[in-house]
């Protein structure tokens, strides 16, 4: 888990299976800012940053992850991720954007959304006029914000 979010606020997020629907609703609000991210981590990273993930706790923070590190967190949550594994292995970052949502209730769950984005990955990077570290706090902080403003009402 990564220490600059152990002073950030917990999020409580029920096991109801809510917060996959609010995950779905901001992945599709935000779908070229995801896109742009989704490419520049693949830029950066190839194929050790093929997908977005999302951990809900302790607080939403994104993090990129390797088709290899699917596999491997598969293995540790007792192939609770097998279906999903043809998915990631044929995902094209190109073409579509892949996020693996974590949701840690009383047990791990995972989400994972797959959308083609219009315009694809690379022409959403190219429009971005920011760094990338940039996006990836605005997304957190909208996240943030999106998850808080649902929950209270």
């Amino acid at each position: 888990m990564n220490e600059d979010f152990e002073d950030s606020p917990r999020f409580i997020i029920p096991d109801t299976g809510d917060w996959r629907y609010r995950l779905n609703e901001y992945t599709r609000l935000n779908q070229r800012e995801l896109a742009a991210l989704a490419w520049g981590l693949w830029v950066d990273q190839g194929d050790d940053g093929v997908i977005i993930g999302v951990d809900l706790h302790p607080a939403p923070h994104f993090f990129s992850c390797s088709r290899e590190a699917i596999r491997t967190l598969n293995n540790q949550v007792e192939h609770q991720l097998q279906s999903a594994l043809a998915v990631v292995e044929s995902h094209n970052p190109s073409l579509e954007v892949l996020v693996l949502g974590i949701n840690q209730g009383s047990d791990y769950q995972f989400q994972f959304i797959q959308f083609q984005p219009d315009p694809t990955p690379p022409l959403c990077f190219e429009q971005l006029t920011e760094p990338l570290s940039n996006l990836i706090s605005q997304l957190e902080a909208g996240l943030a914000q999106h998850l808080v403003n649902v929950t209270s009402t």
